[in-house]
């Protein structure tokens, strides 16, 4: 690596340090302002609040790197310019791309990562907030939730489910065939789930005859156990909105639809998901044309434009995900164009850049 690599590097570092420690201490601060009275009034043991707080930290990962990195990028770039260093560095016969490479790199790298933790640690960070906020403050009870599992045939429709029990009350299951056809339904006072088994109480039983399609006996239980794929946090997954959702959740529910047209907008926002796991790398494709072209103007006119640009990208992404949702654009579509829109400046300004 070249000194001057070095030096850009280091210059960069420093702000995306201070940056990061300040944007996850105000979201930290917000969480201890709105949370942390309840959990010393229970009594939560100390322990317990410093592990939340780390699962905290990991669950908000995905928002406060995107918000550093661009906070970073724009001041250690400005300082750059005003200073009149990157001049000095295209005397010396280097283009934006070259002067500019660590930060591509650094970029790729946070993306990777970022991948990494909508995959696999943001799920189980959520679950873990979750948990503690449930068993330290109150138990979260969800009112009427319905599912349709299509691959197994099988239609969910709950009064009333727990969070932290795992259990509920008013459940009634209907199971059909691969032709549609109903072979028999579960109507069932209170119900628990555990280990994959769902234990219905107080209910009854109809089945239908496999011929005609009618009821054919109705049989009465105390209790009766079911295996079934679906679980008590699928069922908590869907009564959240889909942008609240992790990509794990988004993918469990999407493994229980048939075909590609169920669950628009948890479809959209799975793929939306995945595509701003790169933010990283966009934003420093945003970033930097706008921090360094044009030695005789104020640095700050390129801060304005870039953060301009950005908000247009999140502004036109809100608006076509909500079209894509409702079925008004193709999902590929509503993916695709806020960044064909809001990146195609940003070509332009790097064809005269470089």
């Amino acid at each position: 690596m070249r000194i001057l690599h070095k030096y850009v590097l280091t210059e960069w570092f420093r702000a995306f340090l201070a940056f990061m420690l300040a944007t996850a201490g105000l979201l930290t601060m917000e969480d201890i302002y709105k949370n942390l009275h309840d959990f010393i009034q229970r009594g939560t043991p100390v322990l317990g609040i410093f592990c939340y707080y780390f699962w905290l930290l990991v669950r908000v990962w995905p928002t406060v790197i995107p918000i550093s990195l661009f906070l970073s990028l724009l001041f250690s770039l400005g300082k750059l310019h005003r200073n009149s260093e990157l001049v000095s560095m295209r005397a010396m016969g280097l283009n934006i791309f070259q002067i500019t490479l660590p930060l591509w790199i650094a970029g790729s790298i946070l993306s990777a990562m970022g991948l990494f933790f909508d995959a696999y640690l943001s799920s189980i960070a959520a679950q873990k907030t979750q948990d503690f906020c449930a068993d330290a403050k109150a138990n979260t009870v969800k009112h009427r939730l319905t599912f349709s599992n299509e691959l197994a045939g099988r239609v969910w429709f709950i009064g009333e489910l727990n969070q932290r029990t795992a259990s509920g009350s008013d459940a009634m299951v209907y199971f059909y065939d691969g032709d549609g056809n109903e072979l028999n339904r579960i109507f069932a006072k209170t119900f628990s789930h555990r280990s994959g088994i769902w234990s219905f109480y107080s209910g009854f039983e109809t089945v239908f005859d496999r011929v005609t399609h009618r009821p054919s006996r109705v049989i009465k239980f105390e209790k009766l156990d079911r295996s079934c794929d679906e679980s008590p946090e699928l069922f908590l997954s869907l009564a959240k909105q889909p942008k609240y959702l992790s990509f794990a959740e988004l993918r469990r529910i999407l493994s229980f639809s048939k075909d590609f047209s169920s669950f628009r907008a948890y479809r959209v926002r799975y793929y939306a998901a995945i595509i701003s796991a790169l933010s990283c790398l966009l934003i420093v494709f945003i970033t930097i044309p706008f921090s360094t072209v044009g030695v005789r103007k104020n640095p700050m006119v390129g801060v304005a434009k870039a953060c301009a640009v950005l908000f247009l990208f999140y502004l036109l992404s809100s608006v076509c995900h909500t079209l894509g949702s409702n079925g008004v654009l193709p999902i590929f579509l509503a993916i695709s164009l806020p960044h064909c829109i809001s990146l195609l400046p940003v070509c332009l300004l790097y064809k005269r850049s470089l």
